[in-house]
């Protein structure tokens, strides 16, 4: 018996079971009661892809200060409360010993390995951290690049990217959702947005991979690796595409319709969005809108039309490079994907045949 108890005080005192075990998975907070604030909650462990919990045998602030920087939160904030778990649910971790340096949970000293330590308390910790996480889309709302702001208390804000790296369906359905936005559309190529700041910012990857019932982005998210090269991209179903029908002279200007089940409609929408209309297409930052027999008709700031060069870069008719021509200055058409769809709308628009 003496024995026994000599290996247990000893276990007590030894590093963590094995920081390389490979079934230590993924540490986050869990709100039961605010699905929108993902830094805030109890604490969850995966191990073996099975979710558990954390017991708060020797549970300090160095503890907290673990699970806020390791679930990118920030800091441990005051006030802590008890919250009640499943009745017979797991306790992968209890006795932890952080220093408060430690990058995860998993390499806290102190405990002995997965469900050795006997954890019959009914409650487990709630974490508050400091950082508040607001999650959007730009430009615009249900489209665009994945942007987070971090609010902090005390600190300016920190706006950054979601990288498209291991950026699939499952994140992007989530996101949409998130948003409420409805489901995913389609995953977009990120040259058709350009973000000139996108080298100069932070960013994040995220990585929803072994994580039960997802409630927010900020809950898989993890630091970037050096191979993130662009923003990822989405569109959600709660994304409005609309367009102008009119003259090829200047394709910002025309009737006014919206995609509704893959068809075009006429719409006639109030007078105040017209602006954001015009944004949304591309077509300036201003708009106005009037109505006539055929629908409403919607001219805004910018005049853009399709036009074709010769190497000088001087309009030619029916022949020449594919350039789009803003106001008094031109520009080139990206060639990516480009299909006979494409060349022959462009010379259907120019009155060039086919």
């Amino acid at each position: 018996m003496m024995w026994f108890l000599l290996l247990l005080h000893s276990l007590a005192h030894f590093g963590p079971a094995s920081s390389s075990d490979p079934k230590q998975g993924k540490i986050i907070l869990r709100n039961l009661h605010n699905k929108d604030s993902p830094c805030k909650g109890h604490v969850e462990a995966y191990y073996g892809n099975e979710k558990g919990y954390v017991g708060d045998k020797y549970w300090n602030k160095t503890t907290e200060e673990v699970v806020c920087r390791s679930t990118h939160c920030g800091k441990p904030e005051n006030g802590i409360n008890d919250v009640y778990r499943p009745l017979n649910s797991k306790v992968w971790l209890n006795e932890l010993q952080c220093q408060g340096n430690e990058r995860s949970l998993w390499d806290c000293d102190g405990w002995p390995g997965p469900e050795v330590s006997f954890y019959k308390k009914p409650t487990v910790k709630m974490v508050t951290c400091s950082n508040k996480i607001k999650i959007n889309l730009k430009p615009h709302k249900c489209e665009g690049a994945v942007q987070y702001t971090v609010q902090s208390t005390g600190q300016p804000n920190r706006t950054g990217y979601i990288c498209s790296n291991g950026f699939g369906n499952e994140e992007a359905n989530m996101l949409c959702k998130n948003l409420r936005c409805g489901e995913v559309t389609e995953i977009l190529r990120s040259e058709w947005i350009h973000l000139e700041d996108f080298q100069n910012v932070e960013r994040m990857e995220i990585n929803c991979s072994g994580i039960a019932n997802v409630t927010h982005p900020w809950q898989c998210v993890q630091s970037a690796s050096p191979s993130c090269k662009s923003p990822v991209l989405i569109r959600c179903k709660g994304h409005d595409r609309v367009q102008l029908k009119g003259e090829g002279s200047n394709v910002c200007s025309g009737r006014l319709e919206m995609e509704k089940d893959r068809n075009w409609k006429s719409i006639g929408p109030k007078r105040t969005i017209s602006d954001k209309l015009c944004q949304q297409m591309h077509c300036g930052a201003s708009g106005n809108l009037t109505k006539d027999d055929q629908g409403y008709h919607l001219t805004c700031s910018d005049r853009v039309s399709v036009v074709l060069t010769n190497d000088r870069n001087s309009e030619t008719k029916c022949y020449g490079r594919v350039r789009i021509k803003v106001n008094n200055s031109i520009k080139t058409a990206c060639g990516t994907d480009w299909t006979s769809k494409n060349a022959d709308m462009v010379c259907k628009e120019l009155n060039c045949g086919k």
